[in-house]
């Protein structure tokens, strides 16, 4: 779904991830979320943001916030097919 996704909101870590044998998911979501260059990324709350600078790949990414609320609150991300029920 990351692969063909055309917009994507990430906020919060798969895990423990500053830990490396928890950090797995967490850097398998972040190298999705990198690699896809056809969407607008959006990543909110401190712990995300630490995961995706950890894995270097946070110049790969749309937007960074600290604030996951104001992330995740975003029009795009609230209309978004994802945040449907």
């Amino acid at each position: 779904m990351v692969s063909t996704a055309r917009t994507i909101v990430w906020n919060g870590p798969a895990g423990v991830f500053e830990f490396p044998k928890f950090a797995v998911g967490t850097n398998a979501i972040a190298k999705a979320v990198a690699a896809n260059k056809a969407a607008i990324s959006i990543i909110g709350g401190g712990d995300s943001v630490s995961a995706i600078n950890k894995t270097g790949l946070a110049d790969q990414i749309t937007h960074i916030s600290t604030g996951a609320a104001p992330a995740s609150n975003s029009s795009k991300a609230r209309n978004s097919p994802a945040s449907k029920p």
